[in-house]
């Protein structure tokens, strides 16, 4: 005779000891993304997110600021990066520009070192696929990102094999990123693309920007993005006082910010500038100011 499958006990909340206990302070490892939760940030192809997320986790190593938020330091901690489609020569490279652009000093390089560790998939030979039980790549994650702050998977179509447009199938995929987040107490981000629409219109720093089904957007706590400067944009703003319009230098430039979060105040968005190997660092733009017409002009 069959057993019938035993349910795990779910836990209940004191709801008296919450009216009467103050709350602890939200943990954010990035601005608006709070520890032991999900959250994403899209681009469309080749807009810089791999090369962010790595100057990201960089900084969180160090315990310094990010181009994000340059005039505020990082909370230090561990990061685990998961580069799932890229090769260990891209990735290096990268670390390399890291260093030099920034002029990293070795007991800099050394922290980041300590705290940060990037696992080369593709030389590895495998897949990491979330969803099959068998190889149990949930396990395998949270084991490689115990005590980390932020767990960074790229990009979310590497870890999965099921329908990104079907509701019901992204459910479990943010499932299980959940599942890894609460085991290790980290943040999950998984880098994902914008969909043809936002990419063609511009719209990538909307919600709806992300590609696939909504739930990949509604059942996360944040999503940040990354948008290229629109042709409209570079014809309005000048990268020094008083001078030209960006134009055809607009490929240089990304805006970063957040889309939606769950906690904590609005944000506002940051201008990035791509230098040497595609390293992205805080901009400010002006306002192109146009010359007034003579009122006698052409009399």
């Amino acid at each position: 005779m069959e057993q019938s499958a035993t349910i795990a006990p779910i836990n209940s909340i004191n709801i008296l000891e919450a009216f009467l206990t103050p709350p602890d302070q939200l943990d954010f490892v990035l601005p608006g993304l709070v520890r032991q939760t999900v959250g994403s940030l899209i681009c469309a192809g080749g807009g810089g997110k791999s090369m962010l997320i790595l100057q990201l986790c960089a900084a969180i190593a160090m315990g310094e600021a990010s181009p994000i938020c340059p005039t505020t330091a990082m909370k230090p901690g561990k990061c685990l990066l998961i580069p799932a489609e890229d090769m260990q020569q891209t990735v290096a490279s990268r670390l390399f520009h890291l260093a030099t652009t920034n002029k990293l000093s070795s007991e800099q390089m050394e922290k980041i070192s300590n705290n940060l560790k990037i696992l080369d998939i593709l030389g590895s030979g495998v897949s990491p696929n979330l969803c099959h039980a068998e190889e149990n790549w949930v396990e395998t994650i949270a084991e490689e990102g115990k005590d980390c702050r932020l767990i960074v998977l790229d990009t979310l179509r590497r870890f999965h094999l099921l329908d990104e447009n079907s509701g019901g199938d992204m459910a479990f995929v943010v499932g299980k990123m959940e599942q890894i987040a609460y085991q290790t107490g980290a943040a999950v981000v998984f880098l994902h693309h914008t969909n043809k629409g936002a990419a063609l219109s511009g719209g990538s720093d909307l919600q709806q920007a992300s590609r696939g089904s909504s739930v990949l957007v509604d059942n996360i706590r944040w999503q940040a993005y990354l948008s290229s400067m629109s042709r409209d944009e570079s014809e309005k703003f000048t990268g020094k006082l008083g001078g030209v319009p960006i134009g055809d230098d607009r490929g240089y430039y990304v805006r970063y910010g957040v889309s939606k979060q769950n906690y904590g105040p609005p944000l506002t968005e940051v201008w990035l500038k791509r230098g040497d190997g595609g390293i992205l660092s805080p901009v400010t733009i002006y306002p192109v100011k146009r010359q007034k017409k003579n009122h006698g002009e052409g009399l």
